[in-house]
């Protein structure tokens, strides 16, 4: 299974680097499948055949067929396997994409999955620690391109899955948010982050997180 999703995140990334097609991405992971599937059984997950059946299949047409697999490949693991595996590569890919080649997609997966660690552990686990401290440094980031805001808007939500508190309570609150939630960071973070919003875009964000969460 490492093999597997190493191959994923190595085509999701070079995909996103070199901006070659969808078409592309597909042929080269189903070769790339193609050869590691056939009929060797060291070591192998039990669902890595039906996996590799998907990709040879022809059916990863395009990057959000590579994200879902990813997930699907994250469900059937434990959390500790998932964060070493894809939650740590996934952070390590947007960490060195430009402005420009920033992927939503990819922070809406680390959310999902990072809810699959809160599931497993608590909110106090180390490895969602780790993915809101790392979520969180995005939202630092120096931008004025309003580009940047459905990146901006997918990490909160991510953040917001990932936290004990819903996205008003970090408002309603009158208290330090140390005071209310152990790891106070991420959500001071959303709070400066939303507070440099114009009024527009304010009412906007608040209404679709108010949906979302």
């Amino acid at each position: 299974m490492d093999v597997l999703v190493s191959g994923l995140i190595k085509k999701l990334h070079n995909h996103i680097l070199s901006n070659v097609s969808y078409e592309d991405l597909r042929k080269e992971t189903a070769a790339y499948m193609n050869e590691e599937a056939p009929g060797s059984n060291d070591n192998r997950d039990s669902g890595d055949g039906e996996i590799s059946e998907i990709v040879s299949c022809g059916t990863l047409l395009y990057l959000g067929d590579v994200i879902s697999l990813l997930e699907h490949v994250a469900s059937t693991m434990n959390w500790s396997w998932s964060f070493t595996n894809i939650v740590l590569k996934l952070l390590d890919i947007l960490d060195s994409c430009g402005i420009e080649k920033l992927v939503p997609a990819i922070v809406v997966l680390l959310g999902q999955l990072g809810r699959n660690g809160v599931d497993a552990n608590g909110y106090d686990d180390s490895g969602v620690e780790t993915l809101r401290g790392r979520l969180s440094s995005f939202l630092n980031r120096k931008s004025s391109a309003i580009i940047d805001l459905p990146f901006h808007i997918a990490i909160v939500n991510a953040l917001l899955g990932i936290l004990p508190l819903r996205f008003e309570e970090l408002f309603e609150s009158k208290n330090e948010l140390s005071e209310v939630v152990k790891d106070s960071a991420p959500a001071d973070c959303i709070r400066n982050w939303f507070s440099l919003l114009n009024k527009e875009h304010q009412s906007s964000v608040r209404l679709l997180l108010n949906k979302l969460v």
